[in-house]
């Protein structure tokens, strides 16, 4: 029999020994784990790794252990438990036996997780890598977790929030987004920030702005909140306040914008304007009304001296009582103003409004005319409300001679009650009104309605559309100084040719209506 060579060094070739122990120490020095068994299936190398990390017994590491023998003592130790089934460790038996390379993890009890990776070698056997990955798992996983706590964010932000590359495309596209523009995140991910969300208008400004901003780093809007035009899917354009940073660390560049619609914020800084200048001149035509009825109480007392003074048949007497008519005509028109500027003396009761409607409907016929049909809606259990009945009255007046003026050729005047609760989300939409619980009471007509920009000067003193002579312009003037006197809201809304609606609201009582009002 053929003697096998001894493996003491001292009957090796000392270059030999010398490259072995290299190869051992260049082994020990890794990282990783590594072991290599011969086709056979057993150890012939490995690192002293390989037991620290996978805590094998020191005397596992001898040439000719069988692979096998690895197997076993992690089956025994319980390695392989309920994480981990016997079908997979089967499986991973298989790959190894017939050579196949194969990638796999495995987390010990103590919570280590490892990755092993084998590799067949040429001439039969296996390589096989252990690399501990629980730090890189770990980070892996704070990384997923701080994705999807942005992704919530984004998806639970309020505000749009577009975030685009140095190219000028979308890059991320949230809910809040998708429904103020229309577009849904998929198909505008990718696609030019400007074609998408920017008007035609603004479209070439914003390529010269982005392109200035990467070759120079300076920029009229980043870092800043602006205010500009957007664009929705339909092509409508609505006003946008932006906030728009560079996201830091992102290379090549990213901007992240956050966007926020301020259509409903425009019109109420304009309904806030509006009635700060009602207040204005309200105040002015209740001073200028004030002074001038004291000369217009002299005017008219003189003339009714002056007429019991002639009699009927001095030539002068005629004069004079134009001059008292005048007179008389001017102080109805310094009453309504005084409406308007809510400087006339009140009679309040506590009122049921259905009542006044009932009372004041047989008298709208006649003075609007039989063309027009006439409705009332009355709400059951309506609240009652505290007003002067006259001044309620002239308002429904008021407001159905206009509704005429916006009916020549006929149609329907539709008189409604209600109780209404006016809530949070109702005083964002109109600005003057209050919370609290009202009754309503709506004034609609099927006339040639009015436009934006009527509707913006339509309680004005002496504002009319109407032809000279026709008017004064203090009909609804007068409405709004009488329902703003008694404590209440008014609020039109038309467009033309689609009629016009009146709601007044007056503040809810909890008395009972003074019998006998009509």
């Amino acid at each position: 029999m053929e003697a096998k060579p001894r493996l003491d060094s001292e009957q090796r070739d000392p270059e030999a020994v010398k490259n072995l122990d290299l190869l051992r120490s260049a082994l020990d020095n890794l990282a990783q784990a590594i072991s290599v068994v011969d086709k056979d299936l057993r150890l012939v190398a490995w690192n002293t790794r390989l037991f620290e990390l996978l805590d094998f017994p020191r005397e596992f590491g001898r040439p000719g252990k069988p692979l096998a023998d690895f197997f076993r003592y992690n089956a025994e130790r319980g390695e392989y438990g309920p994480g981990e089934p016997e079908e997979q460790v089967a499986q991973r038996v298989a790959l190894t036996l017939r050579f196949e390379p194969h990638c796999f993890e495995r987390t010990r009890p103590d919570g280590t997780t490892i990755e092993v990776r084998g590799t067949p070698l040429a001439g039969g056997g296996f390589v096989t890598t252990y690399t501990d990955v629980t730090a890189q798992k770990r980070a892996e996983e704070e990384l997923r977790e701080s994705a999807q706590r942005m992704r919530a964010v984004l998806d639970s932000a309020l505000d749009c929030v577009v975030t685009m590359d140095h190219e000028g495309s979308i890059v991320e596209f949230n809910p809040a987004a998708e429904q103020t523009f229309g577009y849904r995140r998929d198909d505008v991910i990718g696609k030019p920030m400007a074609e998408v969300i920017v008007p035609p208008a603004f479209r070439e400004s914003h390529r010269r702005g982005l392109i200035r901003y990467l070759q120079t780093g300076e920029s009229s809007i980043v870092g800043k909140r602006i205010e500009i035009t957007g664009m929705r899917a339909d092509g409508t354009e609505f006003p946008v306040e932006l906030a728009i940073a560079r996201v830091p660390g992102a290379a090549p560049p990213l901007f992240t914008g956050w966007l926020r619609d301020i259509t409903e914020r425009h019109a109420l800084e304009h309904q806030l304007r509006q009635s700060q200048k009602m207040e204005a001149i309200g105040q002015l035509a209740g001073g200028i009304a004030h002074d001038f009825n004291n000369l217009l109480t002299v005017i008219t007392v003189r003339s009714h001296l002056l007429l019991d003074r002639l009699g009927a048949d001095h030539p002068l007497h005629g004069n004079v009582e134009q001059i008292r008519r005048t007179s008389e005509r001017a102080a109805n028109l310094v009453r309504q103003l005084l409406a308007f500027a809510r400087k006339q003396v009140l009679e309040p009761k506590v009122l049921d409004l259905n009542a006044i409607v009932t009372g004041i409907q047989g008298m709208l016929g006649p003075l609007i005319g039989e063309h027009i049909d006439v409705t009332f809606t009355p709400a059951p259990n309506l609240g009652a409300v505290r007003a002067d009945p006259g001044q309620i009255e002239q308002v429904l007046v008021n407001l159905a001679l206009n509704a005429r003026d916006a009916m020549p050729k006929g149609g329907r005047l539709i008189l409604e009650s209600a109780n209404v609760e006016i809530d949070a989300a109702f005083m964002r939409q109109n600005a003057g009104a209050q919370l609290g619980s009202f009754v309503m009471l709506a004034v609609s007509d099927t006339g040639v309605g009015m436009d934006a920009e009527t509707q913006r000067h339509i309680f004005e003193p002496f504002f009319t559309t109407k032809g000279i002579g026709q008017g004064t312009g203090l009909g609804l003037a007068t409405i709004y100084g009488i329902v703003k006197q008694s404590n209440g809201y008014v609020r039109v809304s038309s467009e033309p040719g689609r009629g016009a609606r009146f709601e007044i609201y007056l503040p809810r009582v909890g008395e009972q209506a003074v019998e006998g009002n009509p």
